[in-house]
């Protein structure tokens, strides 16, 4: 069942190198006020050129980013997160000479020429004058948060109403090669995702960039947007700003253009606007996603109908983690609970098994006397169900039970990044990617195999070609997974070589147990 969903349900795998440029934008309309100036286009000055140019700083206790003059994102540096295994240095995303992110406020008064008034740690301050307008920016890194906050503010003390617009640009920086398809795809792990993500009416929609081969737009209410990796987000959150329409462009060489409409503001005389919005730069942890917006951790792709069960899954893994702080060790605690909680729906299919094959000899006698009347076979073979009280579904549907549980943990090791370069022991020190010495794959194959031989089958009247095809599912079963299984994350690995061990031990008891329960004779 895993293959299945690995082969028609599993992100695409996609390889990231930082080389093109993928965009968001906004063309600010050009004011149609009585009596206001003329549009203009977004010119900076000499002052405002040399504070592009400039680097800025501001850093709290979990990242360092690196500004120009006007505010631009350069680079993130985050301080938890190593940047592999053997490299202990912090992970920094660079957003290139553009930045990651410009922000262009419009007036009919025209356009402001900041000025940098205060900087600090935490905290840079603008100020700019238009006619009778006075604009404040101010752009704060939130303490202890991935999350910073701009906030403008336009002040009219003259006579006439003014309008005001924001465009934000978002530019993020990306190469993506083309992901192996097909059967090659079971093989490779999903080392990255290149996706513009965003949210409209709770749903979210996930639009993968190696993917937008023609222009894609949306108007609608949104409630944010930006990129998704595999375990980081660049995206803006609009506070009292809202934009309501979305157009995702894309060429041949994979450079795509998204552009979001803005609301625009009236200021009348006397009165102050306020742009309130900000960028969320950090890991997919929902605990840090939810400081950002509450919905935010919609953007962890954890998949629509199993996503609960995988955050319920998560959440365990959370507790045992916090208990003994080594997830590996969680990873074996969880299977163990899983297995337990499952154990009925187990014992229930065992069961299932074993009456099959003591009412075997009256199902043989049954297919002998009305092999010629289909009809009155199959209506004795349910009068023998019901006197027995045998179901003869009743061994797959536990098994159908069971297979939300094993999808919603895959999702987990792929997708949380609480697993990224945990280590567990020895030569396993990271768990988000495969056993180097593949280890575990070799082990858990060995032990699949050893369940199919001692794992009872389904009883059948006599050999046919059904009963044939199960048999060499049942052999070469565990070899087909044992491969798929190579390449994927040790966490997964283990997970399911846990599992095997444990369905090992549970297979010995329960034959043990149904021998004496529901002996069978010699005969039967």
């Amino acid at each position: 069942m895993i293959f299945i969903y690995i082969y028609f349900f599993q992100p695409k795998p996609v390889q990231h190198i930082a080389t093109n440029s993928i965009q968001i934008s906004k063309e600010i309309p050009s004011s149609k006020s009585a009596g206001s100036a003329p549009a203009q286009a977004a010119q900076k000055s000499p002052e405002m050129n040399a504070l592009a140019a400039k680097t800025v700083e501001l850093k709290n206790e979990k990242v360092v980013l690196e500004l120009s003059g006007l505010g631009s994102v350069k680079s993130a540096e985050f301080l938890d997160f190593k940047v592999s295994a053997k490299d202990h240095s912090p992970t920094i995303q660079s957003f290139g000479e553009r930045g990651f992110n410009s922000e262009i406020l419009k007036t009919s008064l025209g356009i402001p020429q900041w000025r940098l008034v205060s900087s600090s740690e935490s905290e840079l301050q603008y100020q700019a004058t238009i006619g009778k307008l006075n604009v404040t920016r101010r752009i704060q890194l939130e303490p202890n948060s991935y999350i910073l906050h701009f906030t403008d503010e336009i002040t009219n003390s003259g006579a006439e109403s003014v309008r005001s617009d924001l465009g934000i640009t978002l530019h993020h920086t990306s190469n993506l090669k083309n992901a192996p398809s097909g059967f090659w795809k079971l093989f490779l792990p999903q080392t990255d995702l290149n996706e513009f993500v965003f949210l409209q009416d709770g749903s979210i929609t996930r639009k993968p960039i190696e993917h937008l081969g023609s222009a894609f737009e949306k108007h609608e209410l949104f409630s944010w947007a930006g990129f998704g990796h595999k375990y980081f987000f660049y995206g803006l959150i609009p506070g009292n700003i809202s934009f309501t329409d979305i157009k995702l462009e894309t060429n041949a060489d994979l450079f795509s253009t998204g552009s979001l409409a803005l609301s625009d503001k009236q200021i009348a005389p006397g009165e102050t606007a306020n742009y309130s919005y900000k960028y969320y730069l950090g890991p997919k942890e929902m605990p840090e996603l939810k400081k950002a917006s509450p919905d935010l951790q919609k953007v962890i792709d954890y998949g629509d109908w199993i996503g609960p069960i995988a955050r319920f899954l998560l959440s365990i893994l959370h507790l045992f983690y916090s208990i003994i702080p080594n997830y590996g060790v969680a990873i074996i605690l969880l299977t163990i609970l899983v297995k337990a909680v499952l154990y009925p729906l187990a014992y229930k299919s065992a069961v299932s098994m074993r009456k099959l094959q003591l009412v075997q000899p009256k199902m043989k006698e049954i297919r002998e006397k009305y092999k010629n009347d289909k009809a009155r076979m199959n209506s004795e073979m349910m009068s023998l169900y019901k006197t027995e009280k045998v179901n003869p579904i009743g061994g797959c549907l536990p098994l159908l039970l069971q297979m939300p549980v094993f999808f919603a943990l895959y999702r987990v090791f792929f997708s949380s990044i609480e697993l990224r370069q945990a280590p567990f022991f020895g030569w396993i020190q990271d768990l988000s990617v495969h056993d180097p010495l593949f280890v575990t794959p070799i082990l858990m194959t060995a032990l699949m195999w050893y369940q199919t031989k001692i794992t009872p089958t389904p009883p059948a009247a006599e050999d046919n070609e059904t009963v044939r095809v199960q048999k060499a599912m049942m052999k070469w079963m565990p070899i087909v997974f044992g491969l798929i299984m190579i390449f994927l994350p040790a966490g997964l690995t283990l997970y399911f070589l846990v599992n095997a061990l444990l369905s090992v031990v549970q297979q010995v008891y329960l034959n043990k147990k149904l021998e004496k329960e529901f002996p069978i004779s010699a005969k039967a």
